[in-house]
C-alpha cells in the first residue's frame, strides 16, 4: 500500500495523465486518487485509467496503490501533472534527421512555440532550464553525440525532450606497404584527412611515397570512400658501384 503525492504551485486545477502500460490486477488491485483535502476522487481497477487523464479542483494529488500479495498487473505510471488549461511549448526540431552525418555538420533547433527558449545537453541527461546549455546557435557534431532538448516559455508547461542521436560517418584507410614494415589501417571521419603515417622501411629499397591510382598520394585531399595507399619503393643503390667492361680485342 504506497502512495505518490505530486503538487502543481498556484494550480487552481490540475490533470493527471497515466501511461497507455497502466493496469493492476482487476477486482483485486485498486489505485484510489484523492485531490490535496483527502477527499477520494476515484477508485480504479485493471486497466481503466491506461491512457486517460484525471482532473481535479486542486493543485495537489495523491495516488494510492492497493494490492493483495499476488503482483500480476504491470502497475501504473504518470506521464504528467498539469495545470489545468495551460499550454504546453512545442518540443523542439532539429534541422538535421537524427542518424549518421558528415563530421563538422551543424545542427540547428528551432520551435514552433512562439518566444520560447530551448536548453539542450550533450551528456545524456534530462535539460532543464537549471541544467541545460541555453541554446543560443547551431551546434557542431565532431563526434558521435546525443541532443536532449526542451522547449520553455513563462506560463507554459516545458515541452517533452526532444532527443536526437547522431553518428560521426567514418570511412577507412588502409596502408599496404607492398612488403615494407606494417603501417595500422586508420578509420577517418568522411570528408576529413588522414594523416601521413610514419614512413616504412624494406630492405634494399628506399620509401618514394604513398600512391593511390597510380599517382602519389595528396594528404591534403578529403577522403570520402573507404581507400587504399599503396608504397612505391625504389631500389637502394647507396654503395653500389656501376662497372664497365670494355672489350680490348
Amino acid at each position: 500500500n504506497e502512495s505518490w503525492v505530486y503538487t502543481v504551485k498556484d494550480a487552481e486545477q490540475i490533470k493527471v495523465t497515466f501511461s497507455p502500460d497502466t493496469d493492476v490486477d482487476d477486482g483485486y488491485d485498486f489505485i484510489y486518487i484523492y485531490d490535496g483535502t483527502g477527499k477520494e476522487i476515484g477508485k480504479y481497477t485493471g486497466n481503466v485509467l491506461a491512457d486517460q487523464t484525471v482532473s481535479l479542483d486542486s493543485d495537489t494529488v495523491k495516488i494510492k496503490l492497493v494490492t493483495d500479495s499476488a503482483i500480476i498487473g504491470y502497475g501504473f505510471r504518470v506521464l504528467e501533472v498539469v495545470p489545468e488549461g495551460q499550454q504546453k511549448a512545442a518540443q523542439p526540431e532539429a534541422n538535421e534527421q537524427a542518424g549518421e552525418v558528415i563530421y563538422s555538420t551543424k545542427i540547428e533547433l528551432s520551435t514552433q512555440t512562439e518566444g520560447a527558449s530551448i536548453y539542450y545537453t550533450l551528456d545524456g541527461s534530462v535539460p532543464s532550464a537549471e541544467s541545460g546549455t541555453l541554446y543560443e546557435g547551431s551546434i557542431e557534431v565532431t563526434e558521435d553525440v546525443t541532443i536532449k532538448a526542451i522547449s520553455v516559455k513563462e506560463d507554459y508547461i516545458n515541452s517533452d525532450v526532444g532527443v536526437f542521436t547522431y553518428k560521426v560517418a567514418m570511412v577507412d584507410v588502409v596502408f599496404d606497404s607492398q612488403g615494407g614494415t606494417a603501417v595500422d589501417s586508420v578509420k577517418v571521419p568522411k570528408t576529413g584527412y588522414v594523416q601521413e603515417p610514419v614512413t616504412p622501411s624494406k630492405a634494399g629499397y628506399v620509401f618514394a611515397g604513398w600512391y593511390y591510382n597510380n599517382s602519389e598520394y595528396n594528404f591534403s585531399t578529403k577522403i570520402t570512400k573507404n581507400i587504399t595507399l599503396i608504397a612505391k619503393w625504389n631500389e637502394d643503390t647507396t654503395g653500389k658501384t656501376n662497372i664497365s667492361f670494355v672489350n680490348l680485342t
